[in-house]
């Protein structure tokens, strides 16, 4: 693997020094252009999950939600939000303002049962509110199994609560198993959901879920008014009560026994019915509007796709339909910590809703607002772009950092997550050698690997770590550069939940629901499902074939239906994944029908089946000027553009792609001779109208890109035709073109004339130059001067050649110091670029150069060493006899057809306008297409 530590800046002693601190890792990444452009947060859509436009109208109004990491540069938090954010803030407005409606038998439009409307405001400082606003309530036990148990059972209870309009009484604070508090922990040990989820500073969410403490609940309605009043007690008992809910314990013997409480709840509420243990007696919750309104009769009257779809779904499972007995009850009890009625099962694999609207908007609810607190993500994004640093230096290309990420960002590494403490299920638990051959072929040579697991022993790992050829890393290899030591342990888990869910590839655990979610929020960032693998061979590919959810286990497993298309309006019985090559049709043992794999799915065929799907999913082939994929090797890995506009106007006006294809950002010239000292190649701009200097700017950017030169920038000047702005009549190209956009500083080294006579202009006061091109020590003011804006006449100033105006000056320096090459783009010259002329005096392709410029008789010019051996090449563009009047494609032959196109693309993707100029743009695209619409026009697909 080719190292590129050398040709990277670490402002520590080395990269390991960086990869300890975050101030350091930050400014290495800013200083050496190391950072992906962010994902735009009108990318609603997510990768593999996502759907067109057209399909999901419950994202308008959408954005890619945030993050906000304290002592982080604001680039990076911006980067940091685009890859990690799974969710939407704001919501799309029809999520947003609850718009779900049906119509009633008198033809009355009504607000829809399963959708309560928001309440204007909730304010958790004071809980009375409720009291008038949302006097139901919903009352549950936390699950007696780890973290990810909780979470499975807490996501039932949440939706619960959302969808039956009540208000969420959060059971006391207490431990929670397996979520180890330090020594010495203020709380000892207690702890509450809000501390992981956030929802209590989260008003969007308390608008639609209002919480209250258990505390509170027997304030507000512990009373002899109340829904669970206290009255029937003895003062002791009382104060018993009101002891446990501040804190409790999961102990009989303790003096603040948790379900002491719980029985209270439950003598004064309803027992709701669902039960998802033992297997014979699980149950099913159908949620369907006629049955709430008109009642169990109608049942019978459910059309025949909507029964069976009940059916597919509940499988083996009785259904109970939501009625309004269970939806009156002022306190709805839910017993989850008995193993009988216990929640340990996916809400999407226990609630089904027959309009798949509404169970759309339900699988958006939870994964919009079940987030982590935001120090969890950002703990995990150092995490993360410490390894995808660590990978560029050791084994990526210094100049194109990132250039392996996939439009989610995810890459840099791959993840497992090695369960080892307490699983009760032998079958899985492997040690590592055994993991290593269970999953050798998912790995690249030399990939990082983190590895999230609870085993403690060092050593356990050696064995995988003497197979593998690249590095292991763990959480505790990045507790300075995280300050782990700060945060809270018990959020430790959720952490590496978040970096194992952003790896290349995942191998998990079954039956982990610790893997499981990661395999979930792998899915939520539209991750493609062949990227996700078992350690246990008998399910390695569970996750690579579509399994409705009453066909297996309901713990054990995810299933995609959480997080496939779920921003549309339909239902969702397959992803968008073209099935696996040589594939066969096989019976499983419970009926079922999936496809057997080969025991190996190589990592290079995986990556490419990937590409290819990536491309098509996002149709970068643009109409009849596309090609088919198959026929398109360079858009792999490439994705459509972004404009930074207040209004979504990508599909009016952008053409170009950003990234460029895997292909194409590993793309090395095949001229130019490296030196020591950097080369430059400088330019006048043409001296015609707008159109005129872009043409001309096209061909100065291929040589520069070609010889691997720094593109040195003319200074500001006026430009023929565009003088009218009285208040800025000096224009730069940067004014025009995306420029300073991280896409294209990395694909062509740019500076301004400013900074270029500054670097290599400067004497100093001994006389003695600190750059390759020296200025006149007394005339340096005036050259530095004239370097940032020029103008082509009056005033002129003395000068050694004689009176010269500011542009002029600038001239003069460069045709002192500078090789103007015999170039020219007019009728009588064309350039050729062959290889075999360039290295060797011998062309490759002397017949097609000649044919390309036999036309007009033109001259051929051959791009040879001796024309890249100058320092600095000096193309005087502004007019005859090298003026670069021509379209390249025109002027400039490439003997190879491959890095023909490339140039093509080069210029297609990289000088693109400004995202300020695109945006005016599209708002008038948009309101003409807008006005035709209106008039009976329709637009293209394009």
């Amino acid at each position: 693997a080719a190292v590129a530590a050398d040709d990277i800046e670490v402002v520590g002693k080395s990269y390991h020094e960086n990869m300890k601190s975050w101030s350091k890792l930050q400014q290495t990444l800013l200083q050496n252009n190391m950072l992906p452009t962010p994902i735009p947060r009108t990318h609603t859509s997510r990768g593999f999950s996502g759907l067109p436009p057209d399909q999901t109208p419950a994202l308008e109004g959408a954005l890619r939600g945030t993050i906000h990491c304290p002592n982080t540069d604001p680039q990076i938090n911006e980067l940091l939000s685009s890859m990690l954010a799974s969710w939407n803030e704001p919501r799309g407005t029809r999520d947003d303002l609850a718009q779900y409606y049906y119509t009633d038998k008198d033809g009355t439009r009504q607000q829809h049962p399963f959708v309560p409307l928001p309440l204007d405001h909730f304010d958790p400082q004071h809980p009375e509110e409720v009291r008038t606003k949302r006097r139901r309530y919903l009352t549950f036990e936390p699950d007696t199994g780890g973290w990810n148990n909780l979470r499975i059972s807490f996501e039932n209870i949440l939706t619960l609560a959302a969808l039956s309009g009540r208000t969420l009484v959060l059971p006391p604070e207490q431990s929670m198993y397996l979520l180890y508090a330090k020594k010495g922990d203020t709380r000892n040990g207690y702890r509450q959901y809000t501390d992981y989820f956030n929802m209590t500073d989260n008003s969007d969410f308390l608008r639609r879920v209002p919480i209250i403490s258990a505390e509170e609940f027997l304030r507000l309605e512990g009373g002899d008014d109340g829904f669970v009043p206290l009255n029937g007690y003895d003062e002791t008992k009382k104060q018993h009560l009101l002891d446990v809910a501040k804190g409790c314990e999961e102990r009989k013997k303790s003096e603040v026994f948790c379900e002491d409480l719980y029985d209270h709840y439950l003598a004064h509420g309803q027992l709701q019915p669902l039960i998802s243990e033992p297997v014979a007696e699980q149950n099913c919750f159908v949620f369907d509007k006629d049955v709430f309104l008109y009642g169990d009769e109608y049942i019978s009257k459910l059309s025949e796709d909507v029964q069976a779809r009940i059916q597919t779904y509940c499988k083996n499972r009785p259904p109970v339909y939501y009625n309004k007995t269970m939806h009156d009850a002022p306190v709805w009890h839910f017993e989850t910590m008995d193993l009988k009625w216990r929640l340990l099962t996916h809400s999407y694999a226990l609630l089904f809703f027959t309009d798949p609207v509404i169970g759309n908007y339900y699988l958006r609810f939870a994964r919009d607002y079940f987030r982590y607190h935001d120090e969890v993500y950002c703990a995990a994004g150092k995490m993360i772009l410490a390894m995808q640093y660590e990978k560029d230096v050791l084994f990526g290309d210094a100049h194109n950092p990132g250039a392996d990420l996939d439009r989610e960002l995810v890459g840099g590494y791959s993840s497992l997550h090695v369960r080892r403490g307490d699983l009760q299920f032998p079958e899985v638990r492997f040690d590592s050698a055994t993991w290593y051959e269970n999953t050798k072929e998912l790995w690249k040579p030399n990939e990082i690997l983190y590895i999230a697991t609870d085993e403690r022993n060092a050593t356990f790992f050696d064995d995988f770590r003497r197979k593998h050829s690249g590095p292991l890393r763990f959480f505790d290899d990045f507790r300075e550069l995280a300050d782990l030591d700060s945060i809270d342990s018990t959020l430790y888990g959720m952490i590496e939940t978040v970096v194992s869910s952003r790896g290349s590839v995942f191998a998990g655990t079954w039956f982990s629901t610790f893997s499981g979610y990661i395999v979930r929020l792998r899915g939520y960032y539209g991750m493609s499902k062949y990227f996700t693998y078992y350690s246990w061979l008998d399910r390695k590919f569970f996750m690579h074939e579509w399994m409705n959810v009453g066909s297996g286990s309901l713990f054990a497993r995810e299933y995609p239906v959480a997080w496939t298309g779920i921003d549309g309006d339909k239902f969702v019985d397959n992803d968008s994944e073209k099935p696996r090559k040589k594939a066969r049709e096989v019976v499983s043992v419970d009926g079922g029908t999936f496809l057997e794999r080969d025991t190996l799915y190589p990592r290079d065929e995986m990556e490419e089946a990937k590409a290819v799907a990536e491309s098509e999913l996002n149709k970068l082939g643009r109409g009849l000027a596309g090609r088919p994929m198959s026929e398109t090797p360079a858009l792999l890995g490439a994705f459509r553009g972004h404009v930074s506009c207040d209004v979504n106007v990508d599909n009016s006006v952008v053409y170009w792609n950003e990234p460029q294809g895997h292909r194409d950002y590993a793309f090395k010239t095949p001229f130019g001779v490296g030196t020591d000292k950097p080369k430059y190649l400088a330019f006048t701009p043409d001296g015609g109208g707008f159109n005129n200097i872009r043409m001309s700017f096209e061909i100065i950017l291929i040589i520069a890109a070609a010889l691997d030169r720094i593109l040195v920038l003319p200074p500001e000047q006026p430009m023929y035709l565009l003088r009218n702005d009285a208040a800025k009549r000096h224009r730069g190209l940067d004014a025009f073109f995306d420029i300073e956009s991280p896409s294209f500083q990395k694909r062509v080294r740019v500076i301004t004339m400013e900074q270029f006579v500054m670097k290599e202009g400067l004497v100093d006061i001994e006389g003695q130059p600190q750059g390759q091109f020296p200025a006149d020590v007394e005339e340096f003011d005036h050259l530095a001067t004239a370097a940032k804006e020029c103008n082509k006449g009056m005033p002129k100033k003395k000068w050694k050649e004689g009176d010269l105006t500011s542009c002029d000056i600038v001239h003069a320096y460069l045709s002192k110091h500078g090789t103007t090459p015999e170039i020219s783009a007019s009728h009588h010259q064309c350039l050729v670029f062959d290889k075999g002329m360039f290295d060797t005096g011998k062309p490759d392709d002397e017949k097609g150069a000649s044919e390309f410029c036999s036309s007009g008789k033109r001259k051929m010019v051959f791009l040879t060493k001796e024309f890249d051996e100058p320092q600095l090449l000096y193309i005087q563009a502004g007019k005859p006899p090298t003026r670069m009047l021509s379209h390249y494609y025109g002027y400039m032959y490439f003997s190879d057809v491959a890095v023909g196109n490339y140039y093509k693309r080069l210029v297609r993707d990289l000088l693109h306008y400004r995202p300020e100029i695109n945006c005016a743009a599209g708002k008038i695209i948009k309101a003409l297409q807008d006005e035709g619409k209106a008039r009976g026009f329709l637009t293209d697909i394009n």
